[in-house]
């Protein structure tokens, strides 16, 4: 008899979830279907060696957003994106509806402080 309440317990606990996800309302439009399409996203960095950027070049799925984060090695510092983008915003979300090609601009940085400690 305990199997037996268990289920039922289960499957009223499936309807109310089922219930509470579907919205009649929803606007079909607001989401995009996947077609299982890819483009490119080319990250390039200027200059050479000054830093990187996650995530890195590569395919994604066609309408993916990606949140682009630069990272520069030591002795240089993040300046601003240039390409299919222009923002001097740190991290920059870009949706990747087509091919993409971004670059990340590094600035050396010349730390004059000195060190107290010898």
């Amino acid at each position: 008899m305990g199997t037996l309440r268990f289920f039922k317990a289960l499957s009223a606990f499936a309807l109310v979830l089922f219930i509470s996800c579907s919205d009649d309302n929803a606007d079909e439009a607001d989401f995009e279907p996947l077609s299982g399409e890819e483009v490119n996203l080319r990250i390039e960095i200027i200059p050479a060696g000054s830093g990187v950027v996650y995530p890195h070049s590569g395919r994604y799925g066609k309408g993916q957003e990606v949140t682009l984060r630069p990272d520069a090695n030591p002795g240089y510092r993040f300046s601003h994106w240039t390409g299919d983008i222009e923002s001097e915003n740190h991290s920059q979300t870009v949706k990747l509806d087509s091919d993409k090609t971004i670059t990340a601009i590094f600035m050396e940085f010349r730390n004059d402080f000195r060190n107290p400690i010898e």
